[in-house]
């Protein structure tokens, strides 16, 4: 409620008082001029210890044993149920005013608030992680800290239950509100990593220790700790994306009849939400397979952002509903609108890339095997800010930083180089996002 507001209610309430004090009589030492008129009236008529105001019987039995007239009683009387009958009509037209401020206040303050918060709170309901041990993993700096931090958003494509409990897609995504910039990078589904001290991929560490166990892997690979964590479920982009009235993409390549159940031309286009699925999903009818698809998955995200970053404020709170059904993460939605309140209106900068991989086999399981030394480098450059895929010289807090990058749970083959030049690799994909 406003200051305005306060003093508002504030004056009523002493007019109020003052009011009924008059109605009543008034207190010692506070009469009303109606109340000093009468007293003046009744002054005339009655002795010096005269009678008080309420008693007009009384009124006029001294009136007559004083020789007064009955005449002077009745008038004296008549003024005093005047005066209170004005003082109620007064009073009632006060109480009409404040009741209909009242009604104003609760109409354009008190009902909409009431309603944002339920709505918050119904969205909260839908994808909130409930998960303790995945909240314990989490670290970082403060919430609305304004510093940057590190999310970790785990995509899944539930049209069927075969790989239930593993994650289609990994990415890291530093945010940084003060720059306005976020730094998407993707980590293959099948980097070979030690899970529990056996190997395996990293997508399966979901299914070992659900999303901490996720958080865990990735947060030693990175070696950055990872503040916030999201579950996307990719089929559910279709209302979104339609919501938004389609995105625009370069789709790097044409392809057809693959896993993704359609077809695309190659070149700049606007995909709906049917289009968008098909295009992250294919990974067999394009050059690059699981990293052509990571790619593609990049372009949408990048695209998305962009699109709800260009819509106005207003519309935010259907584009949240829409994106919360397919959502489970930590944060709030107040966590979203703040975040995307830092970024709206600014020249937002948002990069993207690949963790420098490639494929190879081993025990006639396929994996993706890292390459240390370019992952380190990107780590390093992400972390300082500069974009992931820049070639600026890196400050010395993270050139001298161990950590940043050192997959240090990676288990694939610390000679790599003939490795990579033999097999696909991040490299692979056509275009540059």
């Amino acid at each position: 409620m406003t200051d305005d507001l306060q003093l508002f209610f504030r004056k009523m309430a002493e007019e109020e008082a003052e009011a009924g004090e008059s109605a009543d009589g008034g207190t010692a030492g506070e009469s009303t001029d109606n109340d000093a008129d009468m007293l003046a009236n009744v002054a005339d008529t009655t002795p010096a210890a005269g009678p008080i105001l309420g008693q007009e019987g009384h009124e006029g039995s001294e009136a007559h044993r004083s020789g007064g007239s009955g005449h002077s009683g009745g008038s004296s009387r008549s003024h005093s149920r005047g005066s209170r009958s004005d003082s109620r009509k007064k009073k009632r037209r006060r109480l009409a005013v404040l009741l209909v401020v009242l009604a104003l206040v609760l109409v354009l303050v008190v009902f909409p608030v009431i309603a944002i918060w339920w709505y918050a709170h119904m969205i909260d309901e839908n994808i909130a992680m409930r998960n303790a041990e995945a909240e314990a993993a989490l670290s970082g700096p403060e919430p609305n800290s304004g510093s940057a931090f590190y999310a970790l958003l785990m995509g899944s494509d539930r049209r069927s239950n075969k790989e239930s409990g593993r994650s289609d897609s990994i990415m890291l995504v530093r945010v940084d509100p003060k720059r306005a910039q976020a730094d998407i990078i993707s980590i293959p589904r099948d980097m070979m990593v030690n899970i529990s001290g056996g190997v395996s991929k990293i997508n399966a560490a979901y299914s070992y220790d659900g999303a901490a166990g996720a958080i865990r892997a990735v947060s030693k690979f990175a070696g950055v700790p990872i503040t916030h964590y999201m579950e996307v479920d990719f089929s559910q982009m279709v209302a979104l994306v339609d919501e938004l009235g389609g995105i625009t993409v370069n789709v790097p390549e044409s392809f057809s009849g693959g896993n993704g159940g359609g077809s695309l031309k190659a070149g700049t286009q606007t995909l709906n939400g049917e289009q968008t699925l098909v295009f992250t999903r294919e990974r067999y009818k394009v050059q690059g397979g699981d990293f052509s698809r990571a790619q593609a998955q990049r372009i949408v995200l990048t695209a998305i952002i962009n699109k709800i970053l260009d819509q106005p404020v207003t519309k935010w709170p259907d584009l949240v509903r829409q994106f919360s059904k397919g959502l489970s993460t930590d944060m709030s939605v107040t966590d979203f609108l703040s975040i995307g309140q830092k970024f709206y209106g600014k020249s937002v900068t948002l990069n993207t890339a690949g963790c420098p991989s490639y494929a190879f086999e081993q025990n006639g399981v396929s994996y993706v095997g890292v390459e240390y030394e370019e992952w380190q480098d990107m780590m390093r450059r992400t972390d300082a800010g500069l974009g992931p895929k820049s070639t600026i010289d890196i400050p010395e807090p993270q050139a001298s930083n161990k950590k940043l990058g050192a997959a240090s749970n990676a288990e694939s083959p610390k000679d790599y180089k003939e490795l990579v030049n033999k097999s696909l690799n991040s490299n692979s994909v056509i275009g540059n996002e």
